[in-house]
């Protein structure tokens, strides 16, 4: 579900779900991406759920990505609220998900749940938002999970355990703690992360034995990562573009080497390095602006400096 664009009011100036709403329904999504949607509310009174919109309804997401979502509306709007996913009124269920890149206008880029809502959200890296998990009312839980570099990545009584916190929120209590995860390509788990291992029970308890927090593919099968768990390691890991290249190539090695970067971009993952060989890359060979959309952690990297 990606570059959507909502501004219909739904119901008593609620202008709801950018890239979709659940309204009155039962709801599950599972191994999916919600990404680039926009919530615009303009007179709105509120503005909620940039990417998903939870309303009155029973909804479930799991193994999923909800990446560079956007509510916004004019200054004067009384609320404007989660960018990524927005839970009101009834109960939401966020397993094994990475919230990020997910900008509102007031507070909750990632994760906001609002008007008596019950929100649990286990084993999620919600990260690089525009303000992490806010709690605008009801109860919103978070376990087993990683929350850094939101600005604010806590608000509002949130009921933490087994969590990484770069605010510091409960350090100390329930299994929470504050130190880098050591995030690399991507959202992957570092040698050293204090993720590993890091959280509450094992992994199976949680179903997901069968993931990976790392970029080797190595499976949780032991005390439970903090997280969100990518399906394998990163396969991807790095994709080469040459004036010697060809555009229908795998990118994969010197000898397969796409000609464009724009074509590297395009088969990117999170975290991917690309080599760029020496030459002219030009009008004629590349889509100009070059465009990165929805991806973390990718590295340019020029060879033959002196040419």
């Amino acid at each position: 579900i990606t570059s959507n664009a909502c501004a219909e009011t739904i119901t008593f100036g609620t202008t709801a779900g950018g890239g979709l709403r659940a309204f009155h329904s039962s709801v599950l999504i599972s191994n999916s991406i919600i990404r680039g949607n926009m919530l615009y509310g303009g007179s709105a009174n509120t503005t909620i759920g940039g990417g998903i919109c939870n309303y009155y309804g029973v909804m479930t997401v799991i193994d999923s990505m909800i990446n560079a979502n956007n509510a916004q509306g004019w200054a004067n709007a009384a609320v404007i609220q989660g960018a990524g996913i927005y839970n009101a009124y009834k109960d939401l269920a966020l397993r094994n998900c990475l919230v990020t890149g997910n900008q509102a206008t007031n507070v909750g880029g990632g994760v906001v749940n609002g008007f008596n809502g019950q929100t649990r959200i286990v084993a999620c890296t919600i990260a690089d938002n525009l303000g992490g998990v806010h709690n605008a009312g009801g109860m919103l839980a978070v376990t087993n999970s990683i929350l850094w570099g939101n600005g604010d990545d806590v608000g509002d009584a949130v009921e933490t355990a087994w969590c990484d916190i770069e605010d510091g929120d409960n350090a100390g209590t329930n299994g929470c703690f504050s130190a880098n995860p050591i995030f690399t390509m991507g959202f992957y788990l570092g040698d050293g992360s204090p993720g590993i291992n890091g959280g509450t029970n094992r992994a199976a308890s949680w179903k997901l034995a069968g993931k990976t927090t790392r970029v080797d593919g190595t499976l949780d099968g032991d005390v439970v990562d903090l997280g969100y768990h990518y399906q394998n390691g990163l396969s991807w890991q790095d994709l080469y573009v040459s004036p010697d290249g060809n555009d229908g190539w795998s990118g994969t090695n010197w000898t397969e080497a796409v000609r464009s970067i724009t074509r590297a971009i395009t088969l990117s993952r999170d975290g991917t390095r690309i080599h760029i060989a020496a030459g002219n890359y030009t009008n004629l060979m590349e889509t100009f602006p070059l465009t990165i959309d929805g991806l973390t952690g990718l590295e340019f990297l020029g060879t033959n400096a002196a040419s």
